[in-house]
């Protein structure tokens, strides 16, 4: 399994986190949850970025070029080092034998482990941009992407992981709430303002130059404009129509509808719109916040179930503006994508990683758990199902790792599965007691306040 080992990296102390079928970590603001998705997000994109590495290098790229590619990534991401502690260390997993190592050295050193890894990648990138910078020299397109392509393809099996990464950002609303004309200004802006300059001693010459944010949204708006045109004409009910389990699109169908309280749809005359039971008409970027913090999040999710694409999501906040029984049904969505794995799939099913501060999303998940649990156990699916529990929502305990970010900047398993125990006896709940202590100062403090009204 994927994992990623942090060490004193900004609010960060300590962290060992799994990447699991769904991972969860949860904390008050500005505990660094964000931090640590933004970390893994980083590791789990470089396949796309060196694939674009080929295309924009010289035929005579070498493994310098590329850890210096993947340095300049970070120094663009996480700024040059100068605020971050110097003994800071990042270690991502891809499995247990194979690993990339980011520490605090100056400039940053980037290290494969162990050197054939590194090797590899490096013999398959310098193939890939001989063979595509011959085909563009000559224009012939077609031939080139065919080749960036098939070093994806190769990438992905050295990295054994083929999974498309998108960052869903919290206020994700914007691409719903701007004009389509703000928002291509807004990518061309961020694009001349990301460019890193390095100097001589290898360090960025902005030295506090830190851009992640700028980016994440920068490329959500560009995925979300993918989603706006693999809609059109369809709408919600025609994606849904291409499923071709009509359980599933049942069940999918009423989680969206008692989330959204309306009926997507999308045409070139009328743009965005929500179709309410009553026929009502209401433009998205008129509609609820909690409406349009969902609706991509829900797009998206559709689509990669209809077109069987093996993804990895990082969402923040999916809870954000939502009631509760909202919060339920997006997490229903949520682990049917999880589990609708694609016969495509290289190293497992989708992989979701969710960043939040809402006690009822842990309470949502240990229903879907046990629903798992006692399907793997034998219980009749029917009766799970009659409990409230379509079969497409549940979810195995060994697929989930939870974790709960302290302000002290440790990282601490919440669940037996983060703790590493896969074995039949793991339930995969997370504890009941999570919470209790904030709960307890609210009854407290409405105790004392019955005191002085007696």
């Amino acid at each position: 399994m994927q994992r990623i080992e942090i060490r004193n990296f900004r609010q960060i102390g300590h962290a060992d986190v799994q990447v699991n079928d769904l991972t969860v970590i949860i904390g008050e603001q500005a505990s660094g949850k964000s931090t640590i998705a933004k970390l893994i997000y980083f590791f789990k994109s470089l396949r796309k970025d060196l694939v674009e590495m080929a295309r924009l290098e010289p035929d005579d790229i070498n493994g310098l070029n590329v850890s210096n590619g993947i340095r300049d990534k970070f120094y663009l991401y996480f700024g040059s080092g100068a605020r971050l502690d110097e003994n800071y260390e990042v270690k991502f997993f891809l499995d247990e034998s194979n690993i990339i190592l980011i520490n605090g050295s100056k400039p940053v050193n980037v290290r494969f482990e162990p050197q054939p890894f590194f090797n590899d990648i490096e013999n398959e990138i310098r193939r890939a941009s001989h063979s595509v910078n011959f085909y563009r020299r000559r224009e012939d397109f077609v031939n080139a992407e065919k080749e960036e392509e098939f070093l994806d393809k190769s990438l992905a099996e050295i990295f054994n992981d083929n999974r498309t990464a998108v960052y869903i950002p919290a206020g994700r609303n914007v691409t719903v709430s701007y004009t389509d004309e703000f928002l291509e200004l807004f990518r061309e802006l961020v694009k001349v303002k990301t460019t890193v300059l390095i100097g001589s001693d290898g360090l960025p010459k902005r030295q506090d130059s830190e851009e992640i944010d700028l980016i994440l949204m920068r490329d959500f708006i560009y995925h979300s404009s993918l989603l706006r045109r693999k809609y059109m004409g369809l709408g919600m009910e025609g994606m849904l129509r291409q499923l071709e389990d009509v359980k599933l699109r049942r069940n999918l169908q009423d989680s969206i509808t008692s989330l959204l309280k309306a009926n997507y749809r999308y045409s070139e005359r009328l743009g965005e719109y929500l179709r309410t039971s009553n026929s009502k008409t209401i433009e998205l970027r008129k509609a609820s916040s909690g409406q349009q913090e969902a609706i991509r999040i829900i797009q998206d999710a559709i689509l990669q179930i209809a077109e069987s694409n093996p993804v990895f999501r990082v969402i923040e906040e999916p809870e954000a503006h939502l009631f509760p029984s909202g919060q339920h049904r997006i997490l229903e969505i949520l682990a049917t994508l999880i589990n609708s794995r694609s016969e495509y799939s290289i190293g497992g099913n989708n992989q979701l990683l969710l960043t939040t501060h809402s006690p009822y999303l842990f309470t949502i998940l240990n229903n879907l758990i046990f629903a798992g649990e006692l399907e793997a156990e034998g219980s009749p699916s029917e009766d799970i199902k009659q409990a409230g529990i379509p079969q497409p929502y549940r979810l195995r305990p060994r697929q989930v790792s939870a974790y709960m970010l302290g302000q002290d900047g440790i990282c601490s398993p919440i669940n037996d599965t983060a703790e590493g125990n896969f074995s039949e006896n793991a339930t995969g709940l997370i504890g009941n007691n999570l919470l209790e202590n904030y709960w307890f100062e609210l009854q407290n403090q409405f105790d004392n306040l019955m005191e002085i009204d007696s």
